[in-house]
């Protein structure tokens, strides 16, 4: 009998080693595409748009429909957009 327990117990030693080894791997791999997908979006920045310039017809627009709101607000609330989005 205590061949036996001995055998199950090098078994779970020798599963518990190849489990652990797998999950290292996996998230080794994983770290990796994760740097990698990093560089790759450094190195191709999303083209920076202008919130005044880009959206000024939007702005024209919202101003046209809903003649209660000024002109001010909605610059205001374009420019705390803009630079929330900046952060």
């Amino acid at each position: 009998m205590t061949d036996e327990i001995m055998n199950l117990l090098a078994e779970s030693a020798n599963l518990l080693i190849v489990g652990m080894a797998v999950v290292f791997v996996f998230l080794t791999v994983l770290i990796g595409a994760v740097k990698l997908m990093s560089r790759v979006v450094q190195k191709f920045p999303e083209p920076n748009t202008d919130a005044f310039g880009s959206n000024n017809l939007v702005t024209k627009q919202i101003a046209q429909q809903d003649d209660k709101v000024s002109p001010q607000i909605v610059a205001a609330i374009v420019a705390a957009v803009h630079q929330y989005r900046q952060k």
